[in-house]
């Protein structure tokens, strides 16, 4: 297992400050996303945080009004 790092920037009004993700991801995984970063000039937190917005969660607070 790898771990990976990722300081997510909020950019919505209900965030103070930077938080800071850990995560454990096999080997493999690490290198897809390594692989994935380097091809199209990105870093893991860009990719990270690309993914984390597009999940469907129905929270109103996190809903801009």
């Amino acid at each position: 297992m790898v771990e990976l790092y990722c300081i997510l920037e909020a950019n919505c009004s209900m965030a103070k400050s930077v938080k800071v993700l850990t995560i454990r991801v096999p080997e493999i995984e690490m290198l897809q996303l390594e692989a994935y970063c380097t091809n199209n000039g990105r870093t893991k937190t860009d990719v990270i945080r690309e993914y984390i917005r597009r999940l469907k969660v129905e929270d109103k607070r996190l809903h801009k009004d």
